[in-house]
């Protein structure tokens, strides 16, 4: 996707792809991703970087060729962009934006920013959308990720989306998943994610006040860790309930195999 710069609300919002880092008016932010964290832990710990490496530059480049298309009509020769083009004639959506810059404000200040797929219009509505390219498709997680998303969004730019969308698109696996939209819990997400932080930055404030208390008193200096305050560790999940009970809404979760109908159950990615 590359770096890029831009301005939300008078707030200069910067990304660089090296690092994957989000700053806003100068200052480094948590990605929505990374807010994911306190409940979904490292989602891909385990996998080796060589895989993990691949699986980005595929689903990039699958992103770009999908974004190329929405704003140029070229069609780039992947089965992804194919069954994108199928999706949205069976659908019936527009696509009216695609890589949109977002900032996600708790309490009105600045505290993660992102970047959204795609913003659609279907049947006269508006809402956002997610493409996804993994084996599996994980809702819930998807769930707490466009609704932090639908926040932001609001947020930035005045406008509600009234539905959510995932777009999985892996091969020839093709299926238009609709979301609930449940703001509150994934917003709750965000606040637990800030007082993490917020607490390991006063943990580590207090070890070096001790350190330092130590040490001036001339007793033996006892080393202690200082958390620094950067994304949460993996804690596994947090035990905040489900989002929105994700279901599948058999009307839109289901694999379409033909021009106007579908298979009823989904292929093995």
């Amino acid at each position: 996707m590359g770096d890029f710069s831009s301005e939300i609300k008078g707030h200069a919002v910067e990304f660089f792809e090296d690092g994957h880092t989000y700053l806003v008016d100068g200052v480094i932010v948590p990605s929505i991703t990374q807010i994911l964290s306190v409940k979904f832990g490292k989602k891909y710990a385990g996998i080796s970087r060589a895989v993990l490496n691949r699986a980005a530059a595929a689903g990039t480049a699958v992103h770009e060729a999908i974004e190329d298309y929405c704003q140029t009509g070229f069609k780039a020769p992947y089965p992804e962009v194919r069954n994108f083009i199928f999706l949205q004639k069976h659908y019936g959506f527009e696509v009216l934006e695609n890589e949109v810059p977002v900032i996600l404000f708790l309490d009105d200040e600045p505290f993660a920013a992102g970047r959204l797929d795609l913003v659609l219009q279907m049947d006269g509505k508006v809402g956002g959308a997610d493409i996804k390219r993994t084996s599996t498709l994980d809702k819930e997680y998807l769930a707490y990720q466009l609704n932090l998303y639908r926040i932001a969004y609001r947020q930035c730019y005045g406008t509600e989306w009234e539905f959510l969308r995932g777009i999985h698109l892996r091969g020839e696996t093709r299926k238009f998943v609709s979301i609930p939209i449940h703001e509150d819990l994934a917003l709750g997400l965000a606040y637990e994610y800030k007082e993490r932080k917020e607490g390991k930055h006063e943990q580590s404030d207090a070890d070096r006040t001790a350190d330092e208390g130590r040490a001036a008193e001339g007793g033996e200096h006892q080393c202690s860790e200082i958390h620094h305050g950067g994304e949460p560790a993996d804690e596994g999940r947090s035990g905040l309930p489900a989002v929105c009970g994700v279901r599948e809404d058999r009307g839109d979760d289901r694999e379409v195999c033909e021009e106007g109908s579908s298979s009823g159950r989904e292929r093995p990615a």
